[in-house]
């Protein structure tokens, strides 16, 4: 039987060009525009990225933060009217079991990125020292997030090569550390060191305080 040979120029592209396709089709050649380029990284990028690489995977979800929110409203009524539109206290997250908004989910999923992260230091923390309760690195960590979240420190970066979406808007508002907040004190409930727990509380008022300055704030102006 006579055996074919593939002719020479059957692979006539280059090892070079065929990496700038690649960087293409995954966006990894394109440049961003001038405000959402990443040629400065910011601390937290990577919790955003895996925020919205959860939101893509899941989708939004109501449980269990619905029920956090309401938490927080019966504990702020002062703020009922700016977020749930003079409903009464909670009734509308109860009543509407619709999947979040989209900015409302990545916020959650931020929030429990920065959870998680939180927890395997403290179990790596655990597990070198089983003698006693450290909680500096975890500790230390929530309250760097708390720093910047609740400041001028973070200015969100859309991380992908397409046209960020309208609701990715770069400036934190109040809504977005209350929704943060709702979000620690559910992982406060559930996790089950003593010290991370209470690292979690203080977060928590920490962003609360933060974003009913914002919504004052913003009612001023």
């Amino acid at each position: 039987m006579e055996k074919h040979e593939a002719p020479e120029d059957s692979l006539s592209i280059s090892p070079h060009a065929l990496l700038a396709f690649v960087r293409t089709l995954t966006g990894r050649g394109i440049e961003l525009d001038d405000d959402e380029h990443l040629s400065h990284p910011g601390r937290w990028d990577p919790v955003v990225r895996i925020a919205l690489e959860r939101i893509a995977v899941f989708g939004p979800r109501p449980e269990p933060w619905r029920f956090a929110l309401s938490s927080v409203l019966a504990s702020h009524p002062e703020i009922v009217g700016t977020i749930a539109g003079g409903h009464r206290r909670g009734e509308e997250v109860e009543l509407n079991p619709q999947p979040l908004p989209p900015r409302v989910a990545f916020m959650v999923a931020v929030a429990r990125a920065v959870i998680d992260r939180a927890e395997l230091f403290q179990e790596l923390a655990d597990a070198a020292s089983r003698d006693r309760d450290n909680t500096v690195v975890s500790s230390g960590y929530l309250r760097q997030f708390c720093d910047d979240w609740c400041g001028s420190a973070v200015r969100l970066i859309w991380p992908y090569h397409w046209p960020r979406p309208n609701w990715f808007v770069l400036e934190l508002n109040g809504m977005d550390l209350l929704v943060l907040a709702t979000e620690f004190r559910h992982g406060a409930r559930q996790t089950v060191s003593a010290g991370l727990r209470q690292g979690l509380v203080n977060g928590g008022a920490r962003l609360i305080a933060a974003g009913l300055a914002k919504f004052e704030t913003s009612r001023a102006g």
